[in-house]
């Protein structure tokens, strides 16, 4: 269990405080951010909902959920490298990786790649979004993270089937060393870590203090979840959203209030 305690929170704060280091690299990058109002946040969710609804449908027959995750290395990949060398640059070198990926499938390589896209996606996102528009999504997928899990079952049966398509979209820890079976993997969906990545992002526009309380939350809340699942009597999937949330707002809310 402490093999995988470790692996998870020294990649969750890397993670974390990486958002924060590349989010000042791209503010520095790039003379004027535009920041997204909620309105504009929900248009596009929406409509990217209704597009990600069409892919779900058509994946049986063609497998699109397989080739939406190839996608999103590129572009996760190519987010970073373009704060740093030249768009031509930038593509070989996130070609390259996906290339890497297909060829080479190890747990450490997955997690590696996955979470360069998504350090890039979310920094790139994060800096365009103002902190209340997050902390409301959040609290919306806490949510639904709470009843997919529980009651309907919705998100296991996403992950199965993403995983079954070629697209495993999670972070996979051995909890020890051994033969790598169902028992002895700790997963953590990427929503779990991307959010609070958005989160901190957008605080650094704000205050560089209040992205570094926020990263320490997160990282706590991710703990948390490693530690109640330890102590489960019978081993289930748990909602691990709602707890990270809350270690990630309620610190910065709590600044904010002694502040004033």
């Amino acid at each position: 269990m402490l093999l995988g305690f470790i692996l998870h929170t020294i990649s969750f704060s890397i993670l974390q405080f990486g958002a924060i280091w590349l989010s000042l690299q791209k503010s520095t990058h790039v003379e004027t951010l535009i920041q997204l109002s909620t309105n504009e946040i929900l248009t596009s969710f929406f409509i990217a909902i209704f597009f990600i609804a069409i892919i779900f449908k058509l994946s049986h027959r063609l497998n699109l959920i397989k080739y939406l995750f190839y996608f999103i290395i590129l572009i996760g990949t190519k987010s970073v490298f373009t704060t740093f060398y030249s768009n031509t640059i930038s593509s070989i070198l996130s070609f390259s990786i996906l290339i890497l990926y297909l060829s080479r499938k190890t747990i450490f390589l997955h997690n590696l790649i996955l979470g360069t896209s998504l350090l890039g996606i979310a920094t790139t996102l994060g800096v365009t979004l103002k902190p209340i528009t997050i902390v409301l999504a959040m609290s919306v997928f806490s949510i639904y993270d709470i009843i997919a899990v529980y009651k309907s079952q919705h998100m296991l049966k996403l992950f199965k089937n993403f995983s079954n398509q070629g697209a495993t979209l999670a972070f996979i820890y051995p909890k020890k060393l051994g033969k790598l079976t169902s028992n002895n993997l700790f997963i953590l969906g990427t929503g779990d870590v991307a959010f609070p990545m958005l989160f901190v992002s957008a605080l650094t526009n704000y205050s560089i203090e209040l992205a570094v309380i926020s990263a320490i939350g997160a990282i706590i809340g991710a703990m948390t979840v490693f530690y109640l699942l330890t102590i489960q009597k019978n081993k289930r999937a748990m909602p691990a959203l709602p707890p990270i949330a809350i270690c990630t707002i309620l610190p910065v809310a709590i600044k904010l209030m002694i502040s004033f």
